[in-house]
């Protein structure tokens, strides 16, 4: 019977005190958070530093020969030129890269309950005047939250 070779190398064994992104060992802290030490990522860089090297069609051979391709080029950070890992199970508080503008919610309602129907989409639109020359509020998410 043909059995498949395995081209992972990781013990399946103790695969809940590895990271999943790295394969580096989990530490534990006093609260109990698990957080990647990283002590795998010297290999990933040495690895990293060859595969920029290689063209296109090494590069793709490469790449399918690892289970995880996308996960491998996530840990290279191109600004540094550095391979990173920073996997944590710790809840941070999110933090937006940017800005949107949006109707505030509590005037879109008050609103759509004096009007008995709910808002169209150019109704909400910045800028749109309703009968009374009345404008709806625009807030900044996640600013103004």
């Amino acid at each position: 019977m043909y059995h498949k070779r395995r081209i992972e190398r990781v013990n399946t064994r103790s695969i809940l005190n590895l990271c999943g992104d790295c394969y580096s060992t989990m530490t534990v802290d006093q609260k109990g958070n698990r957080a990647c030490n990283g002590d795998r990522l010297v290999e990933w860089q040495v690895q990293a530093d060859k595969f920029f090297k290689m063209n296109e069609e090494e590069k793709t051979t490469f790449l399918q020969s690892l289970g995880n391709s996308s996960g491998f080029l996530r840990l290279y950070n191109e600004a540094t030129g550095q391979v990173v890992c920073g996997y944590s199970l710790r809840i941070y508080p999110t933090m937006a890269d940017s800005q949107v503008m949006i109707p505030d919610p509590m005037a879109a309602g008050r609103l759509e309950k004096k009007l008995k129907r709910p808002l169209t989409e150019l109704e909400l639109e910045e800028g749109y005047l309703f009968d009374d020359n009345y404008q709806l509020p625009f807030v900044k998410y996640p600013e103004d939250f």
